[in-house]
């Protein structure tokens, strides 16, 4: 409100001056008139003197027209151009408006080039990622093997090896280890787990029993886990239904059955 009063204060109204000079120069013209027709009216012959007067008051009369109508132009210039300096000070305030969104515009822009680059550097960071979990894979389970390693040489029981005793002379036994709900085929190739219900329907379990029929230098040896004893007696009667020799082997704790000695290694 104070901004708009003080512009109020400094803007100039030509108004009145131009008003008061207007009705000066109509009255003017006005008396020269009503003179010069006074002096046409008389009867009498006019005198040289008062021709030229009336001439006189004539060229004024003539000139205060043109000065009127200058007058008039000069206003409407002036009039012209306090309209000009309005619209240039909305067109100041415009301007700054411009210059204000021109302002914010180029900063989204910095702002749109600065996410930009961020992308980019995701994308990359993407890619060295894509490059990097293969062998994060690899490292994983080189560690998991290492941490195997470590617990087995901090707690004894994480292998448990099997060596040979001093009867069964001349046997090379074959071992099948019984687990809870299950037992273990322990192959050269590697071990075959079967389930406790398909021991007597396993293909596997009955073509290993009779590989062990047919050398009589073979035979069984069950490891009987702790809790394992159900699926040893289950196992072991299936084996001597097929006639096939077998002993048994308790093992205690859980850990990992170690055939080293057999296996040669």
């Amino acid at each position: 409100m104070a901004r708009k009063a003080k512009e109020e204060e400094e803007a100039v109204s030509l108004f009145p001056f131009l008003s008061i000079l207007a009705c000066l120069i109509g009255t003017l013209t006005m008396m020269i008139t009503a003179m010069a027709m006074s002096q046409m009216s008389k009867d009498e012959p006019q005198s040289d003197e008062e021709i030229a007067a009336a001439e006189a008051r004539l060229a004024e009369f003539k000139k205060l027209q043109t000065g009127l109508a200058d007058a008039k132009i000069k206003e409407q210039e002036l009039r012209d151009l306090i309209h000009d300096a309005e619209e240039l000070r909305k067109d100041e305030q415009k301007l700054k408006e411009l210059r204000q969104k021109a302002l914010m515009a180029q900063v989204a822009t910095n702002e749109q080039e600065g996410v930009s680059v961020i992308l980019a550097q995701i994308q990359d960071l993407t890619s060295e990622i894509k490059e990097i979990e293969p062998k994060l894979k690899v490292s994983k389970a080189e560690l998991e093997k290492l941490s195997k390693e470590m617990d087995a040489r901090k707690n004894p029981q994480a292998r448990i090896s099997i060596i040979g005793g001093g009867s069964g002379t001349g046997l090379n036994p074959e071992f099948v280890e019984c687990a809870t709900n299950q037992i273990v085929i322990h192959l050269d190739a590697g071990p075959v787990e079967v389930s406790s219900s398909d021991i007597r329907k396993s293909s596997d379990f009955d073509a290993f029993l009779e590989n062990i029929k047919k050398d009589e230098s073979k035979s069984v040896v069950f490891l009987i886990r702790e809790d394992g004893s159900d699926v040893y007696n289950s196992a072991s009667r299936y084996a001597s239904d097929k006639g096939v020799r077998n002993g048994k082997l308790p093992i205690i704790g859980q850990g990992e059955i170690d055939l080293g000695f057999f296996r040669g290694k």
